[in-house]
């Protein structure tokens, strides 16, 4: 086992005896189950984000402002009415309500745009026929329609406000998909769906409307693609593709396929990165990332490259981020967080414009 997968495997808390748990093949379960608690996220809708802390007896869900320099959250969902458990995924989906998947609870829970304190979500979806399964990730199509990324190699969709025990009205899994511990999925504007597999240190990319044991249109996958532990996905204006990794953030063009090379990464000492997860890209295409370990959100300008180190940081005691893992923007500038080991949600204003230090 190299030091460094002792490092991480010791900085996510699991601080036991590897070999106790099965040596070095346990270990990188372990570090794979933390990028697993993430969210991912996501594509961004504009300038705000929110953050999902994942805590057990925690549950809470923060609003930060990013570019701030106070570092404070505007409002936080958090307390035992939210529902949220382990709150990973995170998504807003053009004017829709927040939607939160819940790890812990192997749930989706719902809340209004505006949702603060410990307040009771409009909608869960939960129960034995929705085929949820350790939910990692969530996203909305134009029409609505809620995927969502679930441990047992699937995606699971559901249709338009589903509630309580309702079957997904698709699912894509089997032999055939690809999917290989499934994480941060995106669609695009012709509904295209995005997963990035974290065993497989892949991405697949799905037809609209595919189900069963659907193959994928395209993969990335390769030496030459950088990909190493894929968490989070999201999508600029462009169509360029922005992956997290363990430890950087690739970026590939929109037809990207095989065995390409990323057209930029973010990677390096000076960047701010720490076990990067949820990903966001705004309007003006400021990425916004969730670094797990450094409980940081860092914001990197449009076009980004090399050792680049971040316009904006958020963090610190007063910020309120606790293993934040998802990540999703609105169109007025506001940021919403997931933070794992808190269980949160931090919601921060935004920064679309003029967000230079």
């Amino acid at each position: 086992m190299s030091a460094e997968l002792v490092r991480r495997h010791t900085a996510n808390g699991f601080d036991s005896c590897p070999q106790a748990h099965g040596g070095v093949d346990a270990v990188q379960r372990h570090l794979i189950a933390w990028r697993r608690f993430g969210v991912m996220p996501l594509v961004v809708l504009a300038a705000s984000f929110a953050v999902s802390n994942g805590q057990p007896g925690s549950s809470r869900i923060t609003a930060y402002a990013a570019g701030s320099s106070d570092n404070v959250a505007l409002r936080t969902i958090g307390g035992a009415r939210t529902g949220l458990g382990h709150p990973a995924g995170i998504t807003l989906g053009g004017t829709s309500d927040l939607h939160v998947s819940n790890k812990a609870n192997n749930s989706v829970t719902v809340y209004t745009r505006g949702a603060r304190g410990n307040v009771a979500p409009r909608r869960t979806i939960s129960g034995v026929r929705t085929g949820l399964n350790n939910p990692r990730d969530v996203a909305l199509d134009s029409s609505g329609n809620l995927y969502v990324s679930n441990k047992n190699n699937s995606i699971t969709v559901y249709a338009p406000k589903a509630a309580g025990n309702a079957p997904a009205r698709r699912t894509i899994s089997g032999a055939r998909t690809g999917l290989n511990d499934p994480e941060g999925v995106v669609l695009d504007s012709a509904g295209n769906l995005y997963v990035a597999n974290i065993l497989g240190n892949s991405v697949t990319v799905y037809a609209p409307g595919a189900t069963g044991n659907a193959a994928p249109l395209r993969t990335i996958s390769g030496s030459r693609t950088e990909l190493n532990t894929p968490g989070g996905v999201a999508l600029d204006s462009a169509g360029n593709l922005y992956v997290s990794n363990s430890d950087s953030i690739t970026v590939y063009a929109p037809s990207a396929t095989g065995n390409a090379a990323p057209i930029r990464t973010i990677s390096g000492a000076r960047t701010g990165l720490s076990n990067p997860l949820g990903v966001a890209v705004d309007s003006a295409g400021h990425l916004y990332v969730a670094n797990i370990l450094g409980s940081s959100i860092t914001m990197y300008a449009p076009g980004a490259n090399g050792n680049a180190a971040p316009l904006r940081t958020v963090s610190g005691s007063r910020a309120g981020l606790s293993r934040p893992g998802g990540v999703a923007l609105d169109s007025r500038g506001t940021l919403y967080v997931s933070n794992i080991k808190n269980n949160r949600i931090t919601v921060y204003k935004g920064c679309s414009r003029n967000c230079g230090p």
